[in-house]
């Protein structure tokens, strides 16, 4: 491609640009994006002729990344991304801003092909550059900062991303106030953990506040306003859908997960993403009993999951567990074994053998397990989890299928030993 001149027309349009959003009155945040867009340019523009057509050719491979991921062409996506990576880090350093942005890319796209761990490292290394560049207040930095807690989240690290959160949301409110579509965000990510940590009315209290914002905020800067606008407010209807079915309110549940993949459908979003909508119906719609409903649902997000992210992946651990929950409800116990047993085996490959995941799903295999009568198997997994978690609700649960299969077994003295000691975890 033809790159004389190219990138001083950039900095042209991007200064004009910032002329006219001052003048009509745009806020910081929009001002900021062109001080920082139009730097990476001035530098680009200082480089050797050669350096200048790589840079210019890797900003077109980024409309060809974007079609890619559309398309479920992940792994050439993520080839892609780290090629974006490579020309940065060779033309512009280690430590520049244009190489923060490419890791963070990458890291996306490790997480969304791989999983949390595949991903911290390159988001990282994102967040130190951005904090020394422009400090640990600003906006790209806490942008960043949000991805990396909701890996942490990912990978169990419940307290670490709560407390890296609370920071990012105390920055946001001192800079911008009540109006900045990222403060939502952040408390999107922030009711996720707190949903894991089983603190349901504050996850409830935050998406509410989440919404609000999100439907007040001024978005005119941001390119593609409206389906970004809708795109933030789908995740938080969804969220606020799965604390409301943990709070055991499906009726309202339902509702919210209903509105959420209507507003995706509404953009035309590719399968995977759909499928995280239909994946929160369908557990609504289990939980009000409306059974094949919910089997049609939940069956199409394991086909989906399948057919994108294949036999190993979180996501598809994920949407087994739901099927194997719908199986136990319907009484066919052999079939929920079964799909549970699936599921816990990709996350012990994924997660490891005691990630709060792996455990939880453990443990509904080891109740199905003991209905069974498979005691022997369920004791092996109760077991385990005993031992290994630091989970109250994992380890409570535990201790009670335990107890059972002593009670059932004739151990009557040691079943009430363990009972006690899982109804003395529940009460505290």
């Amino acid at each position: 491609m033809a790159t004389e001149g190219y990138f001083e027309e950039a900095i042209a349009v991007a200064r004009e640009l910032r002329t006219l959003d001052i003048a009509s009155g745009a806020d910081s945040a929009q001002i900021r994006w062109y001080d920082v867009w139009i730097e990476s340019l001035t530098d680009a523009a200082a480089l050797p002729d050669s350096a200048r057509r790589e840079l210019a050719q890797a900003n077109q491979l980024q409309f060809e990344i974007g079609d890619a991921w559309d398309q479920g062409h992940y792994m050439q996506a993520l080839g892609w991304t780290e090629e974006q990576l490579r020309l940065r880090q060779r033309w512009f350093g280690p430590d520049h801003p244009e190489t923060a942005y490419a890791l963070g890319s990458l890291g996306r796209a490790l997480y969304r092909v791989g999983g949390p761990w595949e991903a911290e490292a390159p988001i990282r290394e994102s967040v130190r550059i951005l904090r020394d560049r422009f400090g640990s207040d600003h906006f790209l930095t806490l942008g960043t900062q949000t991805f990396l807690a909701e890996l942490l989240e990912g990978q169990g690290s419940y307290e670490e991303a709560e407390e890296l959160l609370r920071s990012v949301i105390a920055a946001r409110r001192r800079r911008t106030g009540q109006s900045d579509p990222s403060l939502a965000a952040s408390l999107n990510s922030l009711a996720d953990v707190y949903r894991r940590l089983g603190k349901l009315q504050e996850a409830e209290q935050v998406l509410r506040e989440a919404l609000h914002i999100n439907r007040t905020a001024e978005y005119e800067w941001i390119p593609g306003e409206e389906k970004f606008r809708r795109d933030q407010e789908a995740d938080l209807e969804r969220e606020l859908a799965e604390v409301l079915l943990d709070e055991g309110d499906a009726a309202e549940a339902s509702v919210h997960a209903a509105l959420a993949l209507r507003t995706r459908r509404k953009f035309h979003e590719e399968p995977p993403v759909i499928a995280t909508m239909l994946a929160t119906l369908g557990d609504a719609e289990a939980e009000l009993g409306h059974l094949e409903r919910a089997d049609s649902l939940l069956e199409a997000v394991v086909s989906i999951r399948r057919e994108y992210f294949g036999p190993r992946h979180r996501l598809l651990a994920a949407a087994l567990g739901s099927v194997g929950r719908l199986r136990e409800r319907e009484g066919r116990l052999e079939e929920a074994a079964a799909i549970y047993a699936e599921s816990e085996t990709i996350q012990r490959e994924v997660f490891g053998p005691h990630h709060p995941e792996t455990m939880g799903t453990a443990n509904s295999l080891a109740t199905v397990l003991f209905d069974l009568r498979r005691y022997d198997e369920a004791r092996s997994l109760c077991q385990e989890i005993a031992d290994n978690t630091d989970r109250p609700r994992d380890r409570g649960r535990a201790l009670e299928t335990l107890g059972s299969i002593q009670l059932a077994q004739g151990s009557a003295r040691e079943a009430d030993r363990l009972l006690s000691q899982a109804a003395d975890i529940y009460e505290t």
